[in-house]
């Protein structure tokens, strides 16, 4: 019998490199109106699921704004700023709640350190 040699696990694959989901996020806006993807964004969006979602809502934006565009209905001249500022304010709400969320937990992790601390403090009675 022929003896098998033992089978080598394949080094993890590398990550989605965050420096490169930075840069991306600046640029996704502009690249729903491209036919082709440049090379490096494909290879980035195989491996980054998050920038996936994300160019993913930003094309399907991009064909409700062109399906606005050919509507037969009249549409202000102004419907696609005022959508643009709207995305802009929800994503600075959201920015603002993330802070005030960790300005909360810092809080609340400083109000139990001092009751730790105040614990230790104190004289205990016996019984």
């Amino acid at each position: 019998m022929p003896s098998e040699s033992p089978t080598v696990p394949a080094p993890p694959s590398p990550g989605p490199d965050p420096e490169i989901c930075a840069r991306l996020a600046e640029h996704l806006p502009a690249l729903v109106e491209v036919a082709e993807l440049p090379a490096g964004v494909t290879e980035h969006l195989a491996v980054c699921v998050r920038c996936r979602v994300e160019a993913a809502h930003y094309r399907r934006l991009g064909e409700l704004m062109a399906l606005v565009r050919r509507s037969p209905l009249p549409v202000p001249a102004d419907l696609e700023a005022r959508l643009l500022d709207a995305l802009d304010d929800a994503e600075s709400r959201l920015a603002r709640r993330a802070a005030a969320a960790g300005v909360a937990l810092a809080g609340l992790v400083a109000g139990a350190a001092g009751a730790v601390a105040l614990a230790r403090r104190r004289p205990r009675f016996a019984l």
